[in-house]
């Protein structure tokens, strides 16, 4: 069973590649639909804590807020905004925040588009299995 319809893959694969997400969790698709629930209720918070951090100049809390969300993007890519997570947090343990905005920005839209792109894969799949039973 394909996680996406044809015309959604498309799409979807620019910021993620479902088949290889499916392939890690051993096609689990209800693993799968749990771990996009998680997803999508953890990321605003993070977002918030990081520009919170930002406007603060909080370092610590920077840190520890980039750290979580860039694990939580592993779980469905490791391009794209995972790799702005990355290089956001390697400008925290320089302690330096001052130039991080342009990159937040860059985060932000990158971890939004994941973010349809994960609900379009869930709904999806969920009709296809709907359309199977």
């Amino acid at each position: 069973m394909s996680i996406v319809g044809q015309s959604d893959q498309n799409s979807a694969i620019g910021v993620f590649d479902p088949t290889a997400v499916l392939e890690r969790i051993g096609g689990n698709m209800q693993l799968f639909a749990e771990l996009v629930e998680m997803f999508l209720e953890d990321y605003p918070p993070l977002v918030d804590q990081i520009r919170q951090a930002i406007a603060a100049g909080n370092a610590k809390t920077f840190k520890y807020a980039v750290h979580t969300l860039r694990g939580a993007i592993g779980n469905f890519t490791v391009t794209g905004p995972y790799e702005l997570a990355k290089q956001l947090e390697s400008l925290a343990q320089a302690s330096d925040l001052k130039d991080t905005q342009p990159l937040f920005d860059s985060l932000t839209n990158g971890v939004d588009q994941l973010a349809s792109a994960l609900k379009r894969s869930v709904s999806c799949s969920n009709a296809l299995h709907n359309e199977g039973e």
